[in-house]
């Protein structure tokens, strides 16, 4: 009987131990995870390329290859390899950050206001823009690609379709140094590459059915 209570209390004890270790050890955790979204650029200079401030532009969903579709940042390293930065993350989807973004650089370097977002009827737009993106991020130096094709067409495939690459590169501060810099680098490219669709986004609109 004594060797039963003497076995007993030691379990007790033990587990009283262990139940006191495990209290003192729960630290609070602190989360170093920091979110990103794109930014519009403003357009520099006179401003818009025309007045008539009625005629729409839709932007179709961009498309983006798999490797960018992950919510951490991308960062290459050499040719071929990818890293993820664990603790810098987009705010939200990339996809539809580049096409907000997008909306809004052309919107304020066109002649119009009026930008639709994926979907429209028939006779809401005068033109529709389709963006394929091949590359998207920055290496370790800071150095930043966007790489890209891009369509604008009537509504409707009425006329003929304008297509064309594009290929931006820009330095930029370091992504594990500057964080901010560096999106904001990215957000400067796609501002870039609005400053090179909008002329032939003008042309569309002033006549959709011919180039």
């Amino acid at each position: 009987m004594n060797i039963a209570k003497t076995f007993l209390r030691s379990v007790t004890l033990a587990l009283s131990g262990l139940a006191l270790t495990g209290c003192l050890n729960l630290r609070p955790v602190t989360d170093h995870t920091r979110f990103y979204v794109l930014w519009a650029v403003p357009a520099a200079g006179p401003g818009k390329l025309g007045s008539d401030g009625g005629l729409a532009v839709g932007i179709s969903r961009v498309d983006i290859p798999a490797y960018l579709r992950d919510n951490r940042i991308a960062r290459r390293q050499g040719a071929a390899e990818i890293k993820y930065c664990e603790y810098y993350q987009w705010a939200e989807r990339l996809d539809k950050g580049i096409q907000r973004v997008l909306a809004a650089d052309l919107s304020s370097r066109l002649s119009s206001n009026r930008v639709v977002l994926s979907t429209w009827q028939r006779g809401e737009v005068r033109a529709e823009l389709y963006l394929s993106v091949q590359r998207f991020e920055c290496d370790e130096r800071g150095r930043v690609v966007l790489e890209a094709r891009w369509r604008i067409a009537a509504p409707g495939g009425e006329g003929t379709s304008l297509a064309g690459h594009s290929l931006i590169a820009k330095q930029g501060p370091g992504l594990l140094t500057d964080p901010e810099g560096a999106v904001g680098a990215l957000s400067q490219a796609l501002a870039d590459l609005s400053q090179e669709i909008a002329p032939v986004v003008q042309r569309r609109l002033c006549n959709p059915k011919t180039v």
